[in-house]
């Protein structure tokens, strides 16, 4: 566990550095998640070899899911995270 929370630090403090914005926290976490729905697409379509429509539904119910908020609401809580 203590991993995980120091790669979250580091990615925050990264982020942070680069940026210095709030608005780069939710682009960041809004990009990283569109790659995680085009790697489920892709993986629903090849290696599982679903039909086309089938793994885009799958897709877009992973993107669209309500567990995954914290790509949108994540950011405004980084500032209780760092301080």
């Amino acid at each position: 566990m203590e991993k995980s929370r120091s790669t979250l630090s580091h990615r925050i403090l990264l982020n942070w550095s680069l940026s210095g914005g709030v608005f780069s926290f939710h682009a960041t976490n809004v990009a990283l998640h569109s790659v995680a729905v085009i790697l489920l697409l892709y993986f629903c379509r090849e290696m599982l070899a679903w039909r086309r429509d089938a793994s885009l539904v799958a897709a877009l119910m992973f993107a669209a899911h309500p567990a995954h908020t914290e790509a949108v609401s994540e950011p405004f809580f980084y500032h209780f995270k760092v301080l």
